[in-house]
């Protein structure tokens, strides 16, 4: 038993010296894990920089537009081949490309007001953006054709300053918008045109709303 014992014993003094050996002629080997050190495991691949935002290539409008008709909302509008439906009901809108990192939209929502006549409605709400100075701007009466004749309508832009703050431009990510409002068969309509204001600045968008808003008739 005593030399089964001693051999062990020589046994593992030779490993260990011979090993040493190894170790310092070989120093790039790595060494055995100790019993306060765990084995190491894999090595994972160092997480990847996040790539950039890919920036829009929107070149412009094409000027090709497809009629759209909202039967129960009794109007029909324009809406440019560049743009996708996204909701439709009582509020319908649509979805643009992407032009200076936000995608530009439309919209239109109409309320049934039936008890109310066109004329008062148009002018308690041709008033109360006339008043809204600090809000809003371009006030103008519009002609929106309605059979062989045409429907009360105005239509309004945003100020180009921070709300609240008049001496602040918007900041080139900052939401600007046109409506326009319409009043005719028992309902109120309000159009909605909105991109950045970067978008809005650069001229990129104008002209294709104006079209649109030339384009709207109530059925």
């Amino acid at each position: 038993m005593k030399k089964t014992i001693i051999s062990l014993s020589v046994l593992i003094a030779l490993v260990c010296f011979f090993t040493g050996v190894l170790w310092a002629q070989f120093p790039g080997m790595p060494s055995a894990p100790s019993a306060d050190q765990p084995a190491a495991t894999e090595q994972k691949p160092a997480n990847q920089q996040p790539q950039p935002a890919q920036k829009d290539e929107f070149k412009g409008f094409s000027g090709k537009y497809t009629v759209y008709k909202n039967v129960d909302g009794k109007y029909q509008i324009n809406v440019p081949e560049e743009f996708k439906l996204k909701n439709e009901g009582y509020t319908t809108d649509w979805d643009g490309p992407l032009i200076d990192s936000m995608a530009c939209s439309m919209s239109v929502n109409w309320v049934d007001m039936a008890g109310v006549s066109s004329d008062t409605l148009y002018s308690i709400n041709l008033k109360s953006y006339k008043e809204k100075k600090g809000e809003y701007t371009d006030v103008q009466p519009v002609k929106v054709k309605w059979g062989k004749k045409t429907a009360l309508a105005f239509r309004v832009k945003e100020v180009t300053h921070k709300p609240g703050q008049m001496s602040k431009e918007k900041d080139p990510n900052d939401h600007h918008r046109w409506h326009l409002f319409i009043f005719g068969n028992g309902k109120s309509y309000t159009l909605g045109f909105a991109a950045n204001y970067a978008a809005f600045k650069g001229n990129k968008v104008q002209k294709m709303f104006e079209e649109v808003i030339k384009s709207v008739e109530l059925l």
